[in-house]
């Protein structure tokens, strides 16, 4: 009676070593070690303010799934010495990985979850004064103009080291690379857009309610 779920627990096993559970984050790494080897420090940096394009991610999170990645063959690393500076782990795909990230990649459509905090916070201005919400549009807007010249700079700067022509032709090698990340600047100019509307909606209100103050404190 007891030999039977054995057998299926063991399948089971099998099938999870020869499949393993990759966190999303774990595609993103890979994702960028297919298009070039890289540090992990350097992963880091691409995965955070002012580049995580697509997916950002904190130190405390790099690190740990490229151990994972290791250990499941994904990614492998060289050990380079500097003269000056502590020695280094260069990380590169490995065939399995590049398997392992083409078999994700073709899976379906994929949900786009939505977790936008200064979104949550628009719905929120209500709760304010105009003058407290114009403030807090305003440093949003400035923070995401910041952000999309960022990305620019980060476009031109990435086709110039590559070489790459604008616009760059569909069979290029970077060519999906930097659709995405151009979608995520183009993103930002939609929302950065919306923000400014609201802002023009709220000032104007702010200065309707300044002139009733106004014409409130006038002797009669």
């Amino acid at each position: 009676m007891s030999k039977t779920p054995q057998k299926k627990a063991s399948k089971k096993r099998a099938a999870s070593a020869t499949h393993p559970k990759v966190p999303t984050i774990g595609y993103a790494i890979l994702t960028s070690l297919a298009h070039h080897p890289h540090t992990g420090y350097e992963l880091t940096q691409l995965m955070g303010p002012p580049r995580n394009y697509m997916w950002e991610a904190r130190h405390s999170q790099v690190y740990p799934t490229l151990q994972l990645l290791t250990r499941y063959g994904y990614v492998a690393f060289e050990d380079v010495q500097q003269d000056s500076r502590p020695d280094k782990k260069v990380y590169e795909i490995t065939g399995p990985g590049i398997e392992a990230l083409r078999n994700w990649a073709k899976k379906g459509p994929t949900h786009v979850p939505v977790r936008d905090e200064f979104s949550v916070k628009m719905a929120a201005l209500r709760m304010l004064s105009p003058g407290e919400a114009v403030a807090v549009l305003t440093r949003q807007i400035e923070l995401v103009e910041g952000e999309i010249a960022a990305i620019n700079l980060h476009l031109v700067d990435f086709a110039r080291r590559l070489d790459i022509p604008e616009p760059p032709p569909s069979d290029h090698r970077q060519f999906c690379l930097i659709s995405a990340i151009r979608l995520s600047r183009d993103l930002k100019i939609t929302a950065a857009d919306a923000y400014r509307k609201l802002l023009d909606d709220l000032s104007r209100q702010e200065e309707s309610a300044r002139v009733v103050r106004t014409h409130a404190k006038r002797p009669r």
